[in-house]
């Protein structure tokens, strides 16, 4: 990112960010908390950096470089790089802290900023004992609210990298999302009445994305696959809601497949497309090729990914087009 200060840079465009895990604080202790960032261009929503203090009950209070100060410090929307940093102190009954960004906007903004972000630190104050978390990252990036819009610009997870995104209330894919070393080189088909099994080889690759939703849906955008195609590389748990198809039901939107590398779990059966009285396919898409990654049988998980406690899945097999509505 040009005029960055170090070549490590995060991009960050949920409201609410959470980085590392939970330390514990007493209060009316003190830390320095900063960041440095910049807009990736002009917008009126701000960015500050601080800490969610959590009692014993689970309520919470936020404070950072501008909440809670005298003279709040925000990185200004105007495309410069900037540092802020404050002190922020621990609230009574407050019992352990985590660190976190906020973009000032609201959850659904219809235009949300994005934000370049580096050399995020957090120390404590003078004479304070306090250890800093060996791993400042977990995997796990986490909103209150919901991501409006995922893009994947092609390969959406180097093959190194594995990442969780959770929201509250729902996650918007807008493109393909794929993995830079897949396991599976192909997805598999039905050819007549048989299914010809995918080719998943490559069960050393690393690369594993998660996405979370707590009490909605994963929505595939209308417009995300362009040829009609779309490629999900994750692993999805829908907790409150399910898989949809933005335009599953408009009449003449009609699309081919959603290719899903991973697994779906959700709490309602997907909505991905409409039939009429005749069996004839009236809108969205015209099904689900869903091949489970052979890589979660064998317990490899996204970061922070709920575990059955078994040692892996006891049994899989291969879903492809047609034999979806057969699972229960």
């Amino acid at each position: 990112v040009g005029g960055a200060p170090t070549p490590n840079v995060g991009v960050l465009q949920i409201r609410d960010a959470y980085y590392g895990g939970w330390f514990p604080v007493a209060p009316g202790q003190q830390f320095v908390v900063g960041i440095t960032a910049r807009s990736s261009g002009p917008t009126a929503y701000r960015l500050q950096a601080g800490l969610v203090f959590e009692d014993a009950g689970g309520s919470r209070t936020w404070r950072g470089t501008a909440w809670g100060q005298t003279s709040p410090q925000w990185v200004t929307g105007d495309g410069t790089w900037q540092t802020v940093s404050a002190t922020v102190t621990a609230p009574a009954g407050a019992v352990r802290a985590r660190y976190w960004v906020q973009i000032d906007q609201p959850w659904n903004a219809s235009d949300p900023a994005t934000y370049y972000v580096t050399n995020a630190y957090l120390s404590p104050a003078s004479g304070v004992a306090y250890t800093v978390p060996a791993d400042p990252f977990t995997g796990v990036l986490y909103t209150r609210g919901s991501i409006q819009r995922l893009e994947g610009g092609g390969v959406a997870l180097a093959e190194f990298a594995q990442l969780t995104l959770g929201a509250e209330r729902e996650i918007r894919v807008a493109t393909d999302l794929r993995y830079a070393r897949p396991p599976c080189a192909t997805i598999g088909q039905r050819v007549g009445e048989e299914v010809v099994p995918p080719e998943c080889t490559d069960l050393a690759a690393q690369n594993l994305l998660g996405l979370y939703v707590h009490s909605g849906d994963v929505v595939l955008e209308r417009g995300a696959a362009p040829d009609g195609v779309l490629e999900v590389h994750a692993a999805i748990l829908a907790r409150g809601g399910t898989l949809v198809a933005e335009g599953y039901a408009d009449s003449g939107y009609l699309m081919e497949y959603v290719d899903l590398l991973g697994a779906l779990t959700a709490q309602n059966a997907p909505m991905l497309g409409t039939w009429n009285a005749a069996g004839s396919r009236t809108a969205g898409f015209r099904d689900l090729r869903l091949v489970y990654d052979p890589r979660l049988q064998a317990g490899l998980a996204p970061p922070g990914w709920p575990r059955t406690g078994w040692a892996g899945v006891l049994t899989a097999r291969a879903v492809l087009a047609g034999q979806g509505t057969d699972l229960r």
